[in-house]
């Protein structure tokens, strides 16, 4: 089944609550805990789990599987607030590995005994199987001179890794690296293991110990396995550095422009919260409104940049970009066909495609034996552009439908025909095709006197019904409304509320769609440039907490080049 968060709209109130399509209802039961047989190396030295939190796991759930109390996670995972917020599903959160502590792989439901071994150690622990499916082989370890007094941490290099990384993870310079390990380059192999010294190291190269790198077959690609796999113990490196651009038409030398504006306060929060969790940023700020003021140079020097906005100076700055800089398009759904051909720019925006692609999976997943399925459009009205994209994707579908018109001044009659072909006996389930606010409007409230006739209705619908003015929002609740939404602000969320005081007190006003925008877009892209390091486009669907406020981001890779998003938000207006 289609994964999708649910947003309800009640007539009241706007409430949040967990729903299963289709499903009945059922008791509360808590998840086994799996115990992870991914490990870490912490920044402090110390190994520990990598554990992904499941749905209905709880911090006494998972302190019970791994032997280690509620206050040891905690001190381990500084920047989440578990004690206070609890765990979230999706989040990876670190376990400190103890003696005793129970085999990975174990099943453990909440309050079980646990079966117990010895911990593995790294330094000791054989070497996990290559899943890329390719052979290795190992050399073993040559030892040519006893090392040096001096304390160091053995370090396996992840595939996502280069030396410079390596460097400001433990807080040593490159120089000493090479020194301490006897090399005669920077560039390093994947599972190769190095020492790290514990401060700057003295004496010649050739007194120190040199283990030879594992000779390993290097895949073509170096993409993070599929699933929850984690082939290299990856350690998160929470403070590495994001060099990032900007590029707004802020329009700051004439009027200025609102959205872009809004966009870039809402931005400047995101990295605000970043740094303090301990990311380090530097953020550079093009305005472009009057033209294109960046250099090859410069493009190049960055991790990624987000924006332009317009069509034209996006395709220009993907012509300039190298491959190692990420091109994020922010606001407009138009610059999708640019992605083609492209394969680092990343198109933020959800396009139209993916709502009317997620409403009909929608209605597929919610259909039952004895529904129908009606479509609903205006007669004499030449279909638009959109009208005719929901018409194609409706046939590719496959979904059984039957197809209903009629003028918008046909009123009663439309009524009594349209009733007349309806069940009684299972859900009418109703798109109406239109882009016109006349005609959605008026079938709304056709559609709303057939409820008084006893009739099982629910109405599907992509976002634009949300922008029309004229509709009776006691319409929508009554015919169960869903929407499949590019964006949806959910105002009872905590992270939404702590972003609206932030918002009012810096900026005196109420954050509008494109300050939500600012910050979702910005946190997130800096956020996993800072977890996964220079291959961070390759972990682009890898699933870190981010809390996020108005946006999903489910980026796919197209065949032929970048990324298209298709995280779509379900809304649904609720009875009472």
């Amino acid at each position: 089944m289609l994964f999708r968060q649910i947003i309800c709209t009640a007539l009241c109130a706007v409430s949040l609550f967990s729903f299963s399509i289709g499903g009945s209802a059922q008791g509360y039961t808590q998840t086994p805990v799996t115990v992870s047989k991914d490990k870490v190396r912490g920044s402090d030295g110390k190994i520990y789990y990598s554990h992904t939190v499941q749905e209905r796991q709880t911090l006494f759930s998972i302190s019970k599987a791994y032997g280690v109390g509620i206050d040891e996670i905690c001190a381990a995972n500084p920047d989440m607030k578990l004690k206070e917020e609890g765990t979230k599903k999706g989040a990876i959160i670190f376990i400190p590995v103890k003696e005793n502590a129970p085999a990975a792989g174990n099943e453990n439901p909440a309050g079980s005994n646990v079966a117990v071994k010895p911990a593995e150690d790294e330094e000791t622990a054989r070497p996990a199987a290559d899943k890329t499916g390719i052979a290795t082989s190992t050399v073993p370890a040559v030892k040519e001179k006893k090392p040096t007094q001096q304390d160091y941490t053995v370090h396996t290099v992840k595939w996502f890794e280069d030396i410079e990384d390596i460097a400001d993870e433990y807080s040593v310079s490159v120089e000493d690296i090479m020194k301490f390990n006897g090399l005669k380059t920077k560039k390093l192999k994947k599972r190769q293991k190095i020492r790290i010294p514990s401060g700057p190291v003295s004496g010649p190269a050739e007194d120190i110990a040199v283990e030879k790198p594992e000779e390993t077959k290097v895949p073509e690609t170096d993409r993070k396995p599929e699933g929850n796999e984690n082939e290299d113990n990856v350690t998160f490196n929470r403070k590495s550095k994001v060099n990032a651009l900007l590029m707004l038409p802020l329009g700051a030398s004439a009027k200025p422009n609102e959205n872009s504006m809004d966009f870039y306060s809402g931005a400047l929060i995101a990295i605000e919260n970043l740094k303090k969790e301990g990311i380090d940023i530097d953020l550079s700020v093009y305005d472009v409104a009057s033209g294109l003021p960046i250099t090859e140079e410069r493009l190049a020097s960055s991790d990624f940049t987000i924006g332009p906005v317009g069509r034209d100076q996006m395709g220009k700055v993907l012509e300039m970009a190298p491959e190692s800089t990420g091109v994020i398009s922010p606001l407009d759904p138009r610059t999708a066909d640019l992605v083609g051909g492209h394969s680092d720019m990343i198109q933020a925006p959800a396009c139209t495609a993916e709502q009317y692609r997620d409403l009909l999976k929608w209605i597929e997943e919610e259909r039952r034996s004895g529904d129908k399925v009606f479509v609903l459009s205006e007669k004499g009205v030449a279909p638009s552009s959109g009208m005719t994209l929901m018409n194609g994707l409706l046939q590719e579908s496959g979904l059984n439908y039957s197809q209903y018109s009629y003028a918008i001044l046909q009123g009663r009659e439309a009524v009594n025909s349209l009733g007349g072909l309806m069940t009684r006996t299972g859900v009418n389930r109703i798109v109406i095709n239109s882009e016109s606010e006349a005609f959605v409007n008026d079938a709304v409230r056709n559609l709303a006197t057939l409820i008084f006739r006893k009739f099982d209705i629910v109405l599907y619908s992509p976002s634009k019904i949300r922008s029309f003015d004229t509709i009776d929002t006691e319409n929508l609740h009554s015919l169960k409304t869903r929407v499949s939404s590019t964006y949806f602000v959910d105002y009872n969320s905590r992270d939404v509320s702590d972003f609206l005081l932030k918002y009012r007190a810096l900026y005196r006003t109420e954050p509008t769609q494109f300050a939500f925008h600012g910050y979702d877009l910005t946190y997130y892209f800096m956020k996993h440039k800072s977890y996964y390091g220079k291959n961070w486009m390759n972990c682009l669907d890898s699933d870190i907490s981010t809390n996020l406020l108005q946006t999903d981001f489910r980026l796919v890779r197209n065949a032929d080049g970048g990324f298209t998003n298709r995280g779509i938000r379900g809304i649904v207006y609720a009875t009472d």
